[in-house]
Formats: structure tokens, sequence, C-alpha cells
């Protein structure tokens, strides 16, 4: 709990430091989200409310997008070294790709759906037996 308050107040003094910049770097969102979720996943073992005990699902959601966001954090700050660098630039450049192919083969996805079932709502079904 400790350790994401100071990343949040190191983020904020970054806000202050940095002005509009920071807002231009979509890894400090990266980062606000990583630290959020953290601080909730912890939150329900050092309240005694019992209320946030009762809910461990969302809170272990959390911690589990916490450890996934935790590591691509990792990756973005060991990408300027000298010998992984270009892997992590790779890496990046081809989930970039992957993800504008998913985008499009969502909406072709969406589309064929959509049509089918709407040609096929109205058709009597036949019962096997």
């Amino acid at each position: 709990m400790i350790f994401s308050l100071v990343h949040l107040a190191k983020e904020i003094y970054q806000i202050y430091s940095q002005r509009f910049r920071y807002f231009t770097e979509w890894n400090n969102a990266l980062e606000w989200t990583l630290y959020i979720t953290a601080f909730l996943f912890v939150l329900p073992y050092v309240v005694s409310d019992t209320d946030l005990r009762n809910e461990f699902d969302i809170y272990w959601q959390m911690g589990t997008f916490s450890i996934f966001l935790g590591y691509v954090n990792l990756i973005l700050i060991i990408e300027p070294l000298k010998y992984v660098g270009l892997y992590v630039t790779m890496f990046n450049e081809v989930m970039k790709t992957v993800l504008k192919v998913l985008c499009l083969f969502i909406m072709f996805t969406l589309a064929f759906s959509m049509a089918f079932y709407i040609l096929l709502k109205n058709r009597i079904r036949l019962r096997l037996y």
C-alpha cells in the first residue's frame, strides 16, 4: 500500500513538473492504472471493514490486472537497454499490427453475425429426437 502511494505521489510530481507533456504519453495512464489497482487489491487486507472482505472476486481480479500491468510496465522500462531494446520495439510493432487486425476481425465477425441472425431469426426450428 505504501509502495502504491509513493508511486502515485511520484506521478503527481511528474504532472507538476512536465505539465501538459505528461498527458501526451500513454505509459503514464498505464502507471496510474497499475498503482491504483495495486492499492485497491491490498485495501481489504489493511482495512478491517467486513463489507470489503466479502467481495474477494473483484479484488483478486484487480490484483491479476495489476500484475499484468506491472509486467507491461517492466517491458517498457527495459526498452532502452542495449540488447533487449530491439526486441521490445519489435514486440510493440507486432502488437500494434495484431490489434489492428483484431479490430478488423471483430468488425467482420459482428457484421456477419448480425446478418445471419436477421436472416435466420424467423426460421422454424426442427426438433431432433
